[in-house]
């Protein structure tokens, strides 16, 4: 359990400044290999500790991983833990056995002694590229007021659009006025302010 992460503020005009960290970047280089028998490009790709776990975790269904992630994101909720109560997960784009969010959701409060919603966000378009990421919509699942701050936790930040839009369902229909926002990790190389 000996990692560590490089968080990174990520900024945008839904938050205010230290409301939003990824806990560091997924990969740390990706080497194209070339292309295999069936046509498929392959790379040799070196994740940060944290990306290796996440990446371990979603697609190797390795849940040990999960406990590790949790453990390198509770101290740098430190400050932001007295302030919510609720923890949130982005809604899932593609159903699994197992939603990596909603678990780490899950582990994260209960480490924290917090509440973990996963019923209040969910998905109404199909956009699943970087090229449809502006389509993305997410619509509020329940007629409720929540606390005034929240914490949203998504696993990878990629262009933001889909936490924009969380943000602005929880300030618009729960009525919600802070929302801290965590991602495990953030893809490389991105222009962080959006």
């Amino acid at each position: 359990m000996a990692g560590t992460v490089n968080p990174e503020k990520l900024y945008s005009e839904n938050w205010k400044d230290g409301e939003a960290y990824a806990l560091d970047v997924h990969t740390v280089s990706s080497s194209f290999l070339g292309y295999n028998e069936q046509g498929t490009p392959m790379f040799d790709t070196k994740y940060s500790h944290i990306g290796e776990l996440l990446h371990n975790f979603k697609y190797n269904k390795n849940l040990k991983a999960v406990d590790e992630i949790v453990s390198l994101a509770l101290p740098y909720l430190a400050n932001w833990s007295k302030n919510f109560s609720i923890i949130i997960p982005v809604p899932y784009t593609r159903a699994r056995e197992t939603q990596p969010v909603f678990l780490f959701a899950e582990k994260l409060a209960k480490a924290l002694g917090k509440s973990v919603r996963t019923d209040l966000l969910a998905k109404t378009s199909a956009g699943q590229s970087k090229a449809q990421a502006k389509k993305i919509e997410i619509k509020a699942t329940k007629n409720e007021e929540l606390p005034s701050t929240v914490l949203l936790v998504d696993d990878i930040f990629d262009t933001g659009a889909t936490l924009n839009a969380c943000v602005k369902v929880l300030k618009e229909k729960y009525k919600v006025k802070t929302v801290y926002v965590l991602c495990i990790t953030k893809t490389k190389n991105k222009i962080i302010r959006i």
